[in-house]
């Protein structure tokens, strides 16, 4: 018998809102620029990045740019402008589930680990979508925990559960949704239930694949009732 699901905790970056996306193209103009070519290995590690500083410095070793002479911190502070001023969009599907749980009266969350200025400048972008309170009654970032977590620690999620108002009956009561290797490790490790959405890698999951409650290409895909959450009106 299913274990009702009464608390859902998203993901944000790859998962509710389209950065990984926005990163590649942002690496992929600059390796251009240097007549390179960005990396496939590199392209799939992105959605993995759980420090910006750690993922710029894999990116720009990858590019072996040995005869030119680049200030690393300030070119990072202006890639990091550089996606501040971007246009988000939401992922496919994302919006019609959390407006789905919202009318059913699911507690929602988001846990990122991503930093709070970039929270805000994608809010003030989405508003009212990601305000706390609106859909998700919070969101915890990298840097507004106490304590700096980072996925694929599974407390990110403990955490994040531990800000309801009204808290689960236990963790088998929280689905976690996620979109990257990195998210989805913590996850499982949360023992939580867990939902994949990943359109393109799939096949890259295969080691923890049995351990993942539901996995989907997409959202459109994801039938709420697998989890034993209210079916969609139509």
């Amino acid at each position: 018998m299913l274990r009702k699901i009464t608390h859902v905790l998203f993901d944000l970056d790859g998962t509710l809102i389209n950065t990984p996306e926005l990163v590649i193209n942002l690496f992929r103009d600059y390796a251009k620029s240097h007549g390179k070519i960005l990396s496939k290995e590199i392209e799939m590690e992105v959605p993995n990045f759980n420090n910006m500083q750690v993922g710029f410095n894999k990116f720009m070793d990858s590019l072996n740019l040995v005869d030119v002479q680049i200030d690393r911190p300030q070119l990072m502070q202006d890639m990091v402008k550089q996606m501040l001023a971007k246009r988000y969009d939401l992922i496919p599907g994302a919006e019609r589930l959390v407006k789905h749980l919202h009318q059913h009266g699911l507690h929602m969350a988001i846990a990122t680990t991503n930093s709070t200025r970039f929270l805000t400048s994608v809010r003030q972008k989405l508003d009212p979508f990601l305000n706390d309170g609106h859909y998700f009654s919070h969101v915890i970032t990298a840097d507004n925990t106490g304590a700096v977590l980072r996925k694929p620690d599974p407390q990110v999620y403990h955490e994040c559960v531990k800000r309801f108002k009204e808290a689960p009956d236990s963790c088998h009561n929280v689905l976690v949704v996620e979109d990257s290797m990195t998210g989805i490790t913590g996850a499982v490790a949360s023992g939580m239930k867990t939902l994949l959405i990943n359109d393109q890698k799939l096949h890259l999951f295969h080691t923890i694949a049995d351990k993942i409650t539901v996995i989907c290409n997409t959202f459109d895909d994801f039938k709420p009732e697998s989890v034993g959450l209210p079916p969609y009106d139509n």
